[in-house]
């Protein structure tokens, strides 16, 4: 069935966008509670709930048609409705329960949590592995290429052998130096000028 926009009908105005939402929302809700009335849910009976969802389905598909079919004639506060005006403001339809999807969500959800349970556990438990490990080894396995310093000595004198710096005698020097300076001046009397206005 279809019906064709006469232009000389009036055409319906309203002030604002609030108030096609406003008859949205109230068409929709008597629709639905009129269905509630005549069809309520039944959780027991199936072939009901078949029948109620068909009728739901309808009821939804000719609330929407009658929105679509009207925003020809519908004028927004001065602008005609040339966007669908029904999409915003018809009350969400919500997807039946998908059980498989839900199962398999919560299988992710399970695996999640176990790998989260593994992970915790493996970084308390590695730790302990490497620094048993490491205890375990023998000293003369570990074998790292140092130029000056033999990794071997140190661990065996348990003490750290310091490399010898280029120029360690002139960076002490130059250090005790700069001491004695910062003393001199903690302890030197400055000058006070008075500025002439």
């Amino acid at each position: 069935m279809s019906f064709k926009y006469n232009k000389s009908l009036p055409k319906i105005h309203l002030d604002s966008i609030t108030d096609l939402k406003y008859l949205s929302i109230n068409f929709n809700k008597t629709i639905q509670e009129k269905l509630k009335k005549h069809i309520p849910k039944n959780v027991s009976n199936n072939s009901e709930d078949i029948l109620r969802k068909k009728v739901e389905d309808i009821l939804e598909n000719f609330a929407t048609k009658t929105f679509e079919l009207a925003k020809p004639n519908i004028i927004i506060n001065g602008i005609e409705a040339q966007k669908t005006i029904v999409d915003d403001y018809v009350v969400s339809v919500l997807e039946p329960f998908d059980y498989d999807l839900n199962n398999k969500l919560q299988s992710l959800h399970n695996e999640i949590e176990e790998t989260i349970l593994k992970t915790t556990q493996l970084r308390r438990e590695i730790p302990k592995r490497i620094f048993e490990h490491e205890s375990d080894q023998n000293i003369s396995e570990i074998k790292i290429n140092l130029p000056e310093i033999s990794l071997i000595e140190t661990i065996k004198t348990k003490q750290i052998v310091e490399p010898k710096l280029e120029r360690e005698n002139e960076i002490k020097e130059e250090y005790t130096n700069a001491i004695s300076i910062m003393k001199q001046l903690k302890t030197a009397r400055i000058p006070f000028h008075k500025r002439n206005s």
